[in-house]
């Protein structure tokens, strides 16, 4: 045998034993084909078996599992983390809490914030275009309108005005990705890890909490199922808040103190 060959069977790559799915914190084992959970928790990897190979199955299996180790932080959590990873001193730390900002109050995809121009800033409408982003294997890449909330907006106007001489092409985002800034962030706060993901799930969460109902909250976060996936991640908070509006349902009369007639 030449040695060139030798050589050449030595440096052959191995075979891949784990494939990335097309959902973000799923993979796949391809020896036996099984999708598992990989997820990162305070630092920690963690990756568990969905049991199964079917993809549809492991998609469902993957949100229940993702909820337990999902914990998001609240409101006074997420204002203090922001301003945490803005005040951190490094040359991009403004920029990463404004794409936080933007994360978590519009809901984006990080391949679909990084896409948005200030062409796609509706503020007549109070809307904004998004489009899928094809490198992350987003399978919704079809034009979307996302609401443009009271604080989105403060925010677009607070970088419109920073940020004068952005053409309509330029991008809104200055920097593409924070994960470094949250993950040292979130350890001053205190917070369970979080993801740029997790900032989706936040402004789901706040949506549904906040009254919005689920169909629409699918709708602006891009989903083709009529909401059937949300109602399956969210569907606990729906129940909750159906509780506490259910209370103030009532068929009891209402007391009415009737009027004195005068006489003319």
């Amino acid at each position: 045998m030449k040695s060139g060959q030798t050589i050449a069977k030595s440096d052959a790559k191995k075979p891949k034993l784990w494939q990335k799915a097309s959902y973000v914190n799923l993979i796949r084992y391809v020896p036996s084909g099984v999708y598992f959970l990989r997820i990162r928790v305070r630092g920690k990897l963690i990756r568990k078996s969905l049991k199964t190979d079917v993809l549809s199955v492991a998609k469902l299996r993957l949100t229940d599992e993702e909820k337990k180790y999902r914990h998001l932080p609240d409101n006074t959590k997420f204002v203090e983390l922001v301003q945490i990873i803005q005040n951190a001193g490094g040359r991009f730390s403004h920029d990463c809490a404004d794409l936080v900002r933007f994360l978590a109050y519009g809901g984006f995809r990080l391949g679909e914030a990084g896409n948005i121009t200030w062409a796609d800033c509706d503020f007549k409408k109070e809307e904004i275009v998004v489009r899928g982003d094809s490198d992350e294997g987003t399978k919704n890449s079809e034009v979307r309108r996302a609401p443009m909330i009271a604080e989105m907006r403060q925010l677009l106007e607070r970088l419109r005005e920073t940020h004068h001489e952005d053409m309509p092409a330029t991008r809104v985002m200055r920097v593409s990705e924070c994960q470094k800034a949250m993950d040292a962030g979130v350890k001053k706060v205190g917070v369970s890890h979080l993801t740029h993901h997790d900032l989706r799930h936040l402004f789901a969460t706040r949506c549904i909490e906040s009254g919005v109902d689920i169909p629409t909250v699918s709708r602006w976060l891009g989903h083709k199922d009529g909401g059937g996936l949300a109602m399956k991640v969210y569907g606990h908070l729906r129940n909750q808040h159906s509780t506490s509006m259910a209370k103030l349902v009532s068929f009891e009369p209402i007391n009415v103190v009737p009027l004195r007639r005068t006489k003319l």
